[in-house]
């Protein structure tokens, strides 16, 4: 067999197709849930399962765990008025609802969940086994998924790198992307952590990832009991659930403060839904940079382009950070399209990596289909041709920089050109491909191996 420094894709054969169909992208979100149980009352713990708005969600996964700890201030006097409302205790470690609200916040889509399990108590803390247990019941789902795990940034800090490696591991083997959130932090102390960040996750797939900074404020309020939650008042304590009957007035005015306590959120189940809208819009070869965001209220930092500065480029651990931040005539808007390898000249864009990706799937599964027998030249030719068609509808919907086709890709199979006369007697058939994504017949190559049928 012939000889290539790239590593190979080696795909099994099968029965013949006459085109090359592109695999639909799948969103998928692995996380804690109320419930997981279909309106047949079939369990859906670890199973994938497909959902297209916010109300289908809940009637297989339920609403997000409510707050006990939330309490309001009330500061007012006669001529003015002083509410806030603030967390005193521990605050719920489950934010996939919210995450797939913020999902769909961006456009009509829809995505898949894996339920690693019920909502934890109040205090208690999130298992990393849980997450790594959903991870593995992907490896038996084949396709172009783009996954994200809102809840990664509430585990504890070897917890949290442990598993953004294996999921960056696991794109990499799978051909997957991941979107990623980093550590909790604030204004005063967030350059210390993207320091520790880059040092901390370590991991020979940094490609086949994105992180985002910072978290978001939603314009979506969080869930609570009445009878947890306490008003302070004129030094005196009670709650909110008393005053339904005896101050309805007042009642309704903590409530409509409430609603204004806006759920802050890690930024990656935005981020993988404004991914889908670029991807429908304009396909997924153009950089998910300079989109807005739809209904978040503003990052939890702000910041400048000094800092961006200072999140796009490291030249030390090439770990690139894309920042979210707000511009006052454009909204809030994804600023940066960078791969967390962003040192590196082929793979530092998002866009590079996925496309390359979505290629290499569904060439993949086409060969996966295609039976391989009779003469080696009419199979490489027909294989070519199929191939050389499929790529040329992306030439034409511009998904390369290139002026021709040949500046583009480049296709060949067969004797003296991928085979040698051993392959030939061995059946083997070896297909190699060429795409010039960034640059004008700059290649990068991938190389499939087809077996032939008895």
């Amino acid at each position: 067999m012939a000889k290539y420094k790239t590593p190979g894709i080696y795909v099994e054969e099968s029965p013949f197709l006459d085109s090359i169909n592109s695999i639909p992208i799948t969103a998928v979100f692995i996380g804690y849930t109320e419930k997981h149980q279909n309106l047949k009352d079939e369990n859906l713990f670890h199973i994938p399962t497909k959902v297209s708005s916010i109300q289908e969600f809940e009637s297989y996964f339920g609403f997000p765990q409510k707050e006990n700890n939330l309490e309001i201030t009330d500061e007012s006097t006669p001529v003015s008025e002083k509410i806030s409302v603030r967390f005193n205790g521990s605050q719920s470690l489950h934010n996939l609802y919210y995450s797939i609200q913020s999902f769909f916040d961006q456009g009509k889509s829809s995505c898949e969940i894996i339920s690693i399990g019920n909502y934890k108590n109040l205090g208690e803390s999130l298992v990393l086994e849980d997450f790594l247990l959903g991870l593995e019941i992907l490896n038996s789902n084949s396709g172009n998924i783009l996954i994200a795990v809102p809840e990664n940034q509430n585990l504890a800090d070897d917890h949290f790198y442990l598993l953004q490696q294996n999921l960056l591991d696991f794109c990499r083997q799978n051909l997957a992307f991941t979107v990623l959130d980093l550590p909790k932090t604030s204004a005063k102390k967030f350059i210390k952590t993207i320091e520790s960040y880059r040092v901390n996750l370590q991991s020979s797939s940094l490609s086949f990832g994105a992180a985002f900074f910072p978290n978001l404020v939603t314009a979506n309020a969080y869930s609570y009991e009445d009878e947890a939650l306490k008003i302070k008042k004129n030094n005196q304590e009670y709650f909110l659930a008393s005053l339904k009957d005896s101050d309805p007035e007042l009642c309704k005015k903590y409530k409509d403060y409430l609603r204004q306590f806006y759920v802050s959120l890690p930024p990656s189940a935005a981020i993988v839904g404004a991914f889908l809208q670029s991807d429908k819009l304009r396909g997924i070869w153009h950089a998910p940079a300079n989109i807005a965001l739809h209904k978040i209220i503003k990052p939890e930092i702000s910041l400048t382009s000094a800092d961006q500065e200072l999140l796009n480029v490291d030249p030390l651990s090439g770990k690139s950070i894309n920042a979210v931040r707000n511009f006052s005539e454009q909204g809030i808007l994804i600023w940066g399209s960078r791969t967390l390898n962003g040192n590196d000249t082929e793979w530092r864009y998002i866009p590079t990596r996925r496309f390359f990706s979505a290629v290499q799937i569904d060439i993949q599964a086409y060969l996966n289909e295609y039976a391989v027998n009779g003469d080696s030249a009419t199979v490489c030719a027909n294989i070519s041709n199929m191939v050389e068609i499929y790529l040329h509808n992306y030439f034409n919907q511009g998904a390369f920089p290139g002026a021709t086709p040949t500046d583009s890709y480049i296709v060949n199979c067969g004797l003296g050109k991928t085979m040698t006369l051993k392959d030939v007697e061995e059946g083997n058939v070896i297909l190699s491909v060429l795409l010039a994504p960034v640059r004008s017949q700059e290649f990068i190559i991938m190389m499939f191996l087809q077996k032939s049928t008895p």
